[in-house]
């Protein structure tokens, strides 16, 4: 039987609660107080071109700040 790990952790880091939790917990730098974390959304990572295989990157998320703008926050997932 084989397991797809990689589906497992899309589903689990496609949370938006906790991908703020783990935002929260882990990154211990004073500009995350300046990240709207309540208010992050997905960003499309599944991409096709017409005559190419499909493609399916990894978890974009785009998080807004407080003070304007957004950041884009990429989850890399790689099992060998």
């Amino acid at each position: 039987m084989t397991t797809d790990h990689d589906g497992f952790y899309h589903q689990l880091y496609s949370h938006p609660q906790m991908m703020a939790d783990l935002v929260r917990q882990f990154v211990n730098e004073p500009w995350v107080a300046d990240l709207d974390l309540d208010h992050m959304e997905p960003v499309k990572s599944k991409f096709h071109v017409p005559g190419l295989p499909k493609r399916e990157s990894d978890l974009i998320w785009r998080i807004p700040l407080r003070s304007g703008s957004d950041v884009y926050l990429l989850v890399l997932l790689e099992f060998q």
